[in-house]
C-alpha cells in the first residue's frame, strides 16, 4: 500500500495516472532513452472538497522534489509579479514542483483573454526547458483558454466526480470508524441519503452528527472535551471555513471543565437538558479520579491495606458530596451513580443509615434522587428476602 491508499479512498484510476506521473518524476531518465518526452503539467478539475489538493499534496511528497504552492492573494500588477517570482525561484531550484491552487480564482473576469490567463502561460512556457512540473487545481475551466489547456502545458487533465457507491460508503465508513453507532444504523442508508456530495460534504456530515449527538448524549461529554483540548475542534472548524464558530471557540476562557462545556454548547446551539451536562461532568471528574488512583495502584503494587482504605474513603467522599451539595440535582445524581457503579455492595449493607441520615436532615432532593436511580427499591426487596 503506497500513500495514496492510505490517504485517499476510491479514485483508483486518478491514483494510476498520478502513480505513473510519479514515476515519470522519480525515473526521467528511463523514459528519455525511449525516446519519450517528459510531462510537463497536471490539472485536475472538480467541485470543492473532492481531494484535488490531498491528491496533489500526495504527489509532490512522494516526488521529493523542492516543493512550491501558489495562491492568489494580492491583485493585478502585484499579483502577476508574484507568479513570475514563484516560476522564477521553482525553475531555479530545478527539479522542482510547482503547485498552483485554485486557478478559478486567479482571474476575476469571464475573458479566456484576461492578462492573467497570459501570464500563466508565459510563465509555462518559459519553464519548458528547465526540469518544473507543474500542478494546478480549479473548481472550473470553463473561462480558461483552450490554449493553457492544451498538451505541451498540461499533459494531463484529470476530472474528479463525487464518490458515489462502494466509494461513498467505504468514506462514509472511515469518517465514522472512531465514533459509537447504534446498532441500526446502516452506511448504505446514510450514502442513500446523501448521492453525488463531496468528501469534505460527508466528512462534515458525520462530524455534525457526532458532535451533536455526543452533546445530546452524556455518557460522551468526555469526547467533547478531548475534541476541544486536544485543537482537533479548532483545527476542523478552520478547514471548514466555519469562521465565526472558531473565532468564539477560539475565544473560550474557561479552565474547568463545566465552563467548556457550556460555552460549547451556546456556540453550537445544542439544545440539551443543562442539568444533564452538570451531572456528567461530574460523572467524568469521578472516572478521572478512579483513573488516576487505578495508576497509583499500579505503580505502588496493588497493595490490599491502601486499596481497601481508598475504598472506603472513596465511598465516604461521594456520600460527603451528597450531604454537603444538598440543593445541587447534577451534583448529586452524579456521586450516587459513582456509588451505585463502584461502591454497590457497600451501600446494600449502609442504606438503611443513609436513608434515614438524608430523611433526619430533611433532604428530600437527595432521597428522591436515590430512588429515582432504583438502588434503594432493589436493595429494600433484597433485604425482605434475605
Amino acid at each position: 500500500m503506497d500513500k495514496f491508499d492510505e490517504k485517499v479512498i476510491g479514485y483508483e484510476s486518478t491514483k494510476d495516472i498520478l502513480r505513473q506521473i510519479l514515476d515519470i518524476l522519480k525515473r526521467p531518465e528511463v523514459y528519455k532513452r525511449k525516446g519519450i518526452s517528459i510531462p510537463r503539467g497536471l490539472l485536475m478539475e472538480s467541485d470543492p472538497g473532492l481531494g484535488k489538493s490531498l491528491l496533489a499534496s500526495i504527489l509532490i511528497e512522494e516526488s521529493e522534489r523542492k516543493p512550491f504552492v501558489f495562491r492568489k492573494t494580492s491583485q493585478e500588477n502585484s499579483f502577476l509579479d508574484e507568479l513570475r517570482a514563484v516560476f522564477a525561484m521553482a525553475k531555479e531550484d530545478a527539479p522542482s514542483i510547482l503547485l498552483l491552487e485554485d486557478l478559478n480564482l486567479y482571474v476575476e473576469s469571464t475573458s479566456p483573454y484576461a492578462p492573467e490567463w497570459a501570464c500563466l502561460q508565459a510563465c509555462i512556457d518559459d519553464a519548458k526547458d528547465t526540469d518544473l512540473f507543474v500542478i494546478a487545481t480549479t473548481n472550473d475551466t470553463r473561462y480558461m483558454p483552450p490554449s493553457l489547456l492544451r498538451p505541451g502545458r498540461f499533459d494531463y487533465v484529470i476530472y474528479l466526480q463525487p464518490p458515489i457507491g462502494e466509494n461513498a460508503e467505504n468514506i462514509v465508513s472511515y469518517y465514522l470508524r472512531d465514533k459509537d453507532l447504534a446498532e441500526d444504523v446502516l452506511i448504505s442508508d446514510i450514502v442513500k441519503a446523501m448521492p453525488k456530495v463531496s468528501c469534505a460534504t460527508l466528512e462534515t456530515v458525520m462530524n455534525l452528527a457526532a458532535l451533536n449527538s455526543v452533546y445530546q448524549g452524556h455518557e460522551h461529554i468526555e469526547d467533547v472535551l478531548d475534541y476541544y483540548r486536544n485543537g482537533l475542534l479548532c483545527r476542523w472548524l478552520k478547514v471548514r471555513g466555519y469562521e465565526e464558530e472558531l473565532k468564539k471557540v477560539e475565544e473560550i476562557r474557561s479552565e474547568d471543565s463545566m465552563g467548556i462545556i457550556k460555552e460549547l454548547i451556546q456556540i453550537f446551539e445544542i439544545p440539551c437538558d443543562p442539568a444533564e451536562v452538570e451531572k456528567s461532568i461530574y460523572i467524568l471528574k469521578y472516572k478521572v479520579e478512579s483513573e488516576s488512583e487505578n495508576e497509583q495502584y499500579k505503580q505502588e503494587g496493588y497493595k490490599v491495606e491502601g486499596i481497601i482504605e481508598d475504598y472506603q474513603q472513596g465511598y465516604r467522599s461521594l456520600l460527603n458530596t451528597i450531604f454537603e451539595n444538598q440543593n445541587d440535582a447534577a451534583q448529586i445524581k452524579a456521586a450516587i451513580q459513582e456509588i451505585v457503579e463502584k461502591y454497590k455492595w457497600v451501600l446494600q449493607y449502609d442504606y438503611r443509615r443513609v436513608l434515614t441520615e438524608l430523611t433526619d436532615q430533611k433532604m428530600l432532593l437527595a432521597v428522591m434522587c436515590f430512588l429515582m436511580n432504583g438502588v434503594f427499591p432493589k436493595f429494600c426487596v433484597k433485604s425482605r428476602q434475605l
